[in-house]
């Protein structure tokens, strides 16, 4: 580049699917990254780009799914800076926003309920045109991370992060948004290693990730056919 220190490094993914018997999928996914150091000591960094990711065959193939599907779509961007400390320190920090969207989804519209189900209040052919699956969701990440890690030496080195983050999604654009199921607000890591003699080394790693994420039980319904109570949920996540 004509500005020293600046490094640009475009690039592009294409990844077809290809089942015979089914439709055709194709995607391709333009990216850039760069990296700019205005001194020895101080670099700056950032990335852009879009990821594809194509259905599983539970929800794509025609025996199961729904074969019109289209690939989940998402926009990732990152921005950060690493500046080097004395003692071989480095900082190194990370924020991230990520867009997804055409996420798959189990398509509830025109779908029949549990209770339309048990009384027969439905006609089965009124289902040969719904589709199973849909690319209706929507999701979001973002976040930020820092990194203290000490370069590989004589006798010590390692590192310690933390990551504040948060990541949503919605079944569909009406939908209020919620916690994704595998969401993990905080997330602190340590990681040691040290030199021992005659080849030997001792290492060690904690991580703490906080709580598990889960949709809890209000309440329950009692099915008069099976003798069973059948569990009534609240708000997801």
């Amino acid at each position: 580049t004509p500005f020293e220190g600046l490094s640009i490094v475009p690039g592009i993914r294409m990844d077809p699917l290809i089942l015979l018997g089914q439709p055709n999928m194709f995607a391709i996914d333009p990216r850039i990254a760069a990296r700019y150091s205005p001194r020895a000591d101080l670099r700056f960094k950032g990335a852009l780009g879009l990821f594809s990711g194509f259905p599983t065959p539970l929800e794509y193939l025609d025996a199961f799914g729904t074969p019109e599907l289209t690939p989940e779509m998402g926009i990732q961007s990152s921005g950060g800076f690493e500046v080097d400390l004395p003692f071989d320190l480095t900082l190194d920090t990370l924020g991230y926003f990520n867009w997804y969207r055409d996420l798959v989804v189990f398509n509830t519209v025109g779908t029949p309920s549990a209770f339309d189900v048990a009384t027969g209040g439905f006609d089965p052919n009124d289902l040969e045109d719904v589709p199973i699956y849909i690319n209706g969701g929507q999701g979001a990440a973002y976040g930020l991370e820092v990194m203290l890690r000490r370069a590989y030496g004589e006798h010590l080195w390692g590192w310690v992060s933390y990551t504040l983050q948060r990541s949503v999604r919605r079944e569909t654009p009406e939908d209020d948004w919620r916690l994704y199921d595998f969401d993990r607000t905080h997330l602190l890591t340590l990681v040691g290693v040290k030199d021992l003699a005659k080849g030997w080394r001792l290492g060690g790693r904690f991580r703490y990730a906080s709580g598990a994420l889960y949709t809890p039980a209000v309440g329950r319904s009692y099915n008069v056919d099976s003798g069973s109570y059948s569990p009534l949920y609240g708000e997801i996540n």
